[in-house]
């Protein structure tokens, strides 16, 4: 990426306050942040926003985050994703 092109992330977790805490960690680097609080909300606002990097709660409801991400995935393959979860398990580990 250019040094000078701002990189827009979406954080997207149903739990409010993770939300916020990671947007607000994340803008005081200097990046340009959304957040999503669920999977449907994160997939229509890519649809009219590209996100240079993405943070995905694993265990949401309506749409887990590994479904999100094949999702994400079909129609932005440069999207960097970055998989979060609370219940640590090597279930998840890839």
């Amino acid at each position: 990426m250019l040094p000078h092109k701002k990189i827009k992330i979406l954080v997207v977790d149903d739990e409010l306050s993770i939300r916020e805490s990671l947007r607000g960690w994340l803008q005081q680097d200097g990046y340009l942040v959304e957040t999503a609080a669920n999977g449907p909300a994160a997939l229509a606002m890519t649809q009219e926003n590209h996100f240079d990097i993405m943070l995905l709660d694993v265990k949401m409801p309506e749409m887990d985050g590994l479904t999100l991400l094949k999702k994400i995935k079909e129609t932005d393959a440069d999207t960097t994703i970055v998989m979060m979860t609370a219940h640590g398990s090597d279930d998840y580990a890839f």
